[in-house]
């Protein structure tokens, strides 16, 4: 049995104490500009990548979310998904924030029908002359020029807030296919408006899932409870959107109201409330279920109670979620899993987690170095050198901050420090 000698264990305690992430992402952000045939304009969009996006393999590829209000929602929702991405509390995404100049221009054509708003059924609302437009921008521009320039996958959400809200509605009326799911915030009254005076949403929408009772997406609705006040049935419209949707078993909804917040702030409850319900924290929120299934040898080798574990994240979704690679001090990420499966000399099952984040993150001189040092304390040193081999060139390529320990880590296999 190999142990470590005793400069390379503090090398090795010091490597895994780093709080900052070893691997220097390249660009996280891109601008994307579009001149849109349907539009008659130069539209813009910025893409936000998740964290490691340039270190993950390219066979991994990430669900977009898609906001409408970029001055009040892209920051909010690019910084909650990329820490709950980061922390293993949802997968890792792709933010798209589409720039939409006047959010109002591209609301559809609506009356007040059944929104309890003040006035007449018959009075108009939002009543943009850029909705069938900027329809088409988005499906036939934007979506496909996303798709070529990142790694996405089929899996979409939409959101959309307030007036931008009405479009996002107006898309899922038009469009099941198009998103998967559909946030809409400050939009109880929203809802209850329709196409004519006499209809609502509500009714357009359950007409189109009449005709496919088996489609399968998301539905979020909300309104701070302060904006009843202008509206007094938003309670009620709320409650008719649940139980006349109810009758659509494989269409999940989520209606409420926001207490404590308003108009716009009431966003920042809504986005963590939705994406509940479309990755529920029982499930996606996985913390300390790795120690638990290190700890249950008798399920198997621990690598196949992860892949299980995945799969079955993965059907709930209909693409393929993969476990995270790399998680600062935290136990649910295979960088730590295979640390005290080795730590525990369980050198086999160390070995299988490690080569996995070596798969999942070829690039990255970390996963690389990791993996060397189970190899070394398996007694594997030439398997441990031709890693170190590999990791070296990359750390110095991505202006490593820990190139230094991996160098050190060579000197105590007897190479060169400046391998190779």
């Amino acid at each position: 049995m190999c142990k470590f000698p005793p400069l390379f264990a503090l090398l090795w305690a010091a490597f895994f104490s780093c709080w900052s992430h070893a691997d220097v992402t390249p660009q996280d952000e891109i601008s994307l500009t579009i001149e849109s045939s349907h539009l008659k304009r130069t539209m813009r969009a910025d893409i936000y990548l998740p964290k490691d996006y340039h270190l993950d393999a390219d066979f991994i590829r990430y669900p977009v979310i898609y906001t409408l209000d970029t001055w009040t929602l892209a920051d909010m929702v690019v910084g909650v998904t990329r820490h709950l991405g980061t922390t293993a509390s949802m997968p890792k995404s792709i933010v798209v924030a589409v720039h939409t100049d006047d959010g109002v221009a591209i609301s559809p054509q609506l009356y007040k029908s059944q929104s309890g708003l003040p006035g007449a059924p018959e009075d108009k609302t939002f009543w943009g002359e850029d909705a069938e437009q900027f329809h088409g921008y988005l499906e036939q521009e934007l979506l496909p020029q996303v798709d070529k320039k990142v790694r996405s996958n089929d899996f979409r959400l939409l959101i959309g807030m307030s007036p931008t809200a009405a479009f996002a509605a107006d898309s899922l009326v038009k469009n099941l296919d198009l998103f998967d799911g559909h946030f809409l915030f400050a939009a109880a009254s929203v809802i209850g408006m329709g196409y004519d005076p006499k209809s609502s949403l509500i009714d357009s929408l359950i007409e189109q899932l009449a005709k496919r009772p088996e489609h399968k997406g998301y539905l979020y609705v909300a309104s701070a409870t302060t904006d009843a006040s202008e509206a007094p049935t938003q309670p009620d419209t709320l409650k008719t959107l649940t139980a006349r949707l109810a009758q659509f078993p494989h269409y999940q909804v989520r209606a409420e109201q926001i207490d404590n917040f308003g108009h716009y702030p009431m966003a920042s409850q809504a986005l963590l409330s939705a994406l509940d319900l479309v990755f529920p924290r029982q499930d996606f929120d996985i913390g300390l279920n790795f120690n638990a299934m290190r700890a249950n040898t008798e399920a198997g080798p621990m690598l196949e109670q992860i892949d299980s574990y995945y799969a079955y994240l993965s059907k709930q979704l209909g693409f393929k979620i993969w476990p995270n690679a790399d998680i600062p001090r935290n136990s649910d990420s295979l960088r730590a899993a295979a640390m005290m499966l080795r730590q525990a000399e369980r050198y086999e099952e160390a070995l299988a987690l490690g080569q996995r984040w070596v798969q999942l993150q070829p690039k990255s001189a970390k996963a690389l170095a990791a993996l060397a040092t189970t190899y070394q304390a398996a007694g594997q040193l030439d398997q441990a050198k031709r890693l170190l081999t590999k990791a070296i060139p990359l750390a110095k390529g991505n202006n490593d901050p820990l190139l230094a320990h991996y160098q050190q880590m060579a000197q105590q296999l007897g190479m060169a420090s400046d391998a190779p």
